[in-house]
C-alpha cells in the first residue's frame, strides 16, 4: 500500500520531498532495529552520477524493490513498473497537487 501524503510547492525548487507509507510496522517493533535492518538494503543501491538519465526517481523505485524483495512487512510493497497502475496514481496524484498549489488552494 503506498499512502501519499501532503504535498510540498516544488515550482521554486529542484527538490522534491515526500513521504510514503510503505509498510505498517509492529507496535512492538523500535525503530532503531527497523532502521537497523534496512540500512544494508538501502546502502546496497547504488547512487549513479554523470548520468542525466538517472534520478532520485529511480533509486527511490529501485529502494522499493529492494524492501519488497528483502520480504516480511516489506513484502506488501508494491513494484512501480514504467507505465503500471502504482505508477499512474502517484503521477496522478502530483498532478493534482500541482494544479492545488497552481491555483492557491
Amino acid at each position: 500500500m503506498i499512502v501519499l501524503m501532503k504535498p510540498v510547492n516544488t515550482m521554486h525548487s529542484n527538490s522534491i520531498i515526500l513521504r510514503i507509507l510503505v509498510a505498517k510496522i509492529s507496535a512492538n517493533t523500535s525503530l532503531a532495529s527497523v532502521a537497523e535492518y534496512i540500512w544494508p538494503i538501502f546502502e546496497a543501491i547504488n547512487i549513479v552520477q554523470r548520468d542525466l538519465k538517472w534520478t532520485g526517481r529511480i533509486w527511490v523505485k529501485q529502494a522499493l524493490e529492494a524492501l519488497h524483495t528483502a520480504g516480511g512487512e516489506f513484502s506488501v510493497i508494491p513494484i512501480v513498473t514504467a507505465g503500471g497502475e502504482v505508477e499512474r496514481e502517484i503521477i496522478d496524484f502530483g498532478n493534482g497537487a500541482m494544479s492545488k498549489l497552481a491555483s492557491g488552494e
